[in-house]
């Protein structure tokens, strides 16, 4: 081999060593254990931070359309408990034992044809649907801070507002452009200052009035006369909050040092820091008669603190939008073929882009039901999670080969069936039918037994309990997956 002055004199064990560093921070391998820098404290900071946004005030907003404060309370911290616990069971336990990216180890469960199909359906769908409304939350918000400091009337769904929610994806796709460093800096800008913002809402609904006032407010636009299937419903909406966490804190638990540390800090990140926010958005939409954050703060305190608190709003909503669109794309570079991988960072988040600045400005409509489509989502996240837990605890006993995940999978050990476990998808299949049955996210028909067991549980249960049996009579014949036999 010819010696060039780039390579003279180098370490080859130190070469071998950065390439494996730069590999695993890019989930092409597993991070090991002394690259993992996250303690307990360090990562309820970091999911916290995530879990500190601006959607939180639109889902407390959703709750308080189908109950008063007291029962929406209830809802907000029984449905985020279940989503928030089971999301964690079936993804962070997993990517924190091993280092491993998850969407890599879902290979084990779909294959590595039918983690990509996974992927397009919850990230690329989710992500998409969240920054059509991010971005007209931002238009919404402009509007209203024109109309307040103008002294004019706000127009939700007028041109300007579909201008600036262009601008707000566009700016959003210039930042994520220029790399994960100014996302960073927005992070820690933005996340303390939502505290802080929401810690002034509670005081200034406080000061209007008392606990016992708030908490003897009804609900402002309640579908059904049953007031415990109202609540139900609530408690869906909530659930869909805590499962909407599915696409992404498996890879944030990567970073931990270990199994315990990857899941503890959920309870108290995730789950503390969006009970927080959703609590602020329930009180001030029953209290101010409007469910929309950017139509209460402008009458929650006068023109200055509106303007103040929109003009933040609007800019928070970016930071939101900058997380997501970074996320999503780093997993489709993953998942995604080689010729997807050939494609320039830039040019790939613009090209995600489109379908977001589409809905924008075709169907603004979507940010006044995004709550449906936040439960739409549950429909197929609370399947995942089951499938997640029956497959990486009961199946594999919590044990994964890395070298397959990461090898070449061609006839590799998670090849299933061209590259497809039809086993898995089909459970996720019968997890979705199950949770549309009983309960429709687009008309909120349900049956009798969604009054007593919610659609996310029993989606969750019948996905997990499918794969299961199914695997256990089905996969060991043809060696699928090569599950232990006993």
């Amino acid at each position: 081999m010819e010696t060039t002055s780039e390579n003279f004199g180098a370490d080859p064990a130190a070469g071998e060593s950065n390439g494996y560093a730069a590999a695993a921070e890019r989930g092409d391998a597993p991070l090991l254990p002394s690259e993992r820098l996250w303690g307990f404290k360090e990562f309820t900071f970091a999911n916290s931070a995530l879990a500190i946004a601006t959607w939180a005030f639109l889902i407390g907003g959703a709750v308080g359309l189908f109950v008063g404060p007291k029962e929406g309370i209830a809802a907000i911290v029984i449905g985020n408990i279940f989503g928030v616990v089971l999301t964690a069971l079936a993804t962070t336990v997993m990517t924190g034992r091993y280092g491993v990216e998850q969407f890599t180890a879902l290979r084990s469960q779909f294959g590595y044809n039918g983690s990509r199909l996974v992927y397009l359906l919850a990230v690329i769908v989710l992500t998409m649907g969240w920054l059509a409304v991010l971005a007209m939350m931002f238009g919404r918000s402009i509007d209203g801070l024109t109309a307040l400091a103008s002294g004019g009337t706000a127009s939700p769904i007028g041109i300007k507002t579909a201008i600036a929610a262009v601008g707000a994806i566009l700016l959003t796709w210039y930042i994520v452009a220029r790399g994960p460093t100014s996302i960073k800096v927005f992070n820690m800008i933005v996340s303390p200052a939502l505290v802080l913002l929401m810690v002034g809402m509670l005081w200034l609904i406080f000061r209007q009035h008392s606990f016992a006032e708030l908490m003897a407010m009804e609900a402002l636009d309640p579908p059904f006369e049953d007031s415990n299937l109202n609540f139900i419903i609530a408690i869906e909406v909530n659930m869909a909050a805590g499962f909407s966490w599915w696409p992404y804190i498996g890879n944030l638990a990567r970073l931990t040092r270990n199994e315990r540390t990857a899941f503890w800090p959920n309870l108290v990140g995730i789950f503390g820091a969006a009970v927080l926010g959703e609590i602020v958005g329930l009180l001030a939409a029953v209290s101010l008669g409007d469910s929309d954050p950017t139509i209460w703060m402008t009458t929650i305190a006068g023109v200055g603190v509106g303007v103040a608190a929109l003009g933040f709003i609007a800019f928070a909503n970016i930071t939101s939008m900058a997380n997501i669109l970074y996320a999503a794309n780093v997993g489709l570079r993953q998942v995604g073929t080689a010729g997807v991988r050939r494609i320039g960072w830039g040019t790939l988040l613009f090209g995600f882009c489109i379908v977001p600045l589409l809905l924008a400005v075709v169907f603004p409509q979507i940010y006044d039901g995004f709550f449906i489509f936040l439960v739409w989502t549950s429909a197929l996240n609370s399947a995942l999670a089951g499938i997640g837990i029956a497959d990486y605890f009961f199946l594999r006993r919590q044990r994964l080969d890395l070298r397959a995940l990461h090898g070449k999978q061609k006839n590799g050990a998670y090849q299933f069936l061209g590259g497809f476990n039809p086993i898995g998808l089909f459970a996720l299949l019968v997890g979705f039918v199950t949770y549309v049955w009983l309960f429709n996210p687009q008309t909120l028909d349900n049956v009798e037994a969604f009054r007593y067991l919610t659609a996310s549980l029993p989606s969750c249960a019948m996905a997990g309990l499918v794969h299961y049996v199914l695997t256990r009579l089905l996969a060991n014949r043809p060696g699928w997956g090569e599950y232990p036999k006993n």
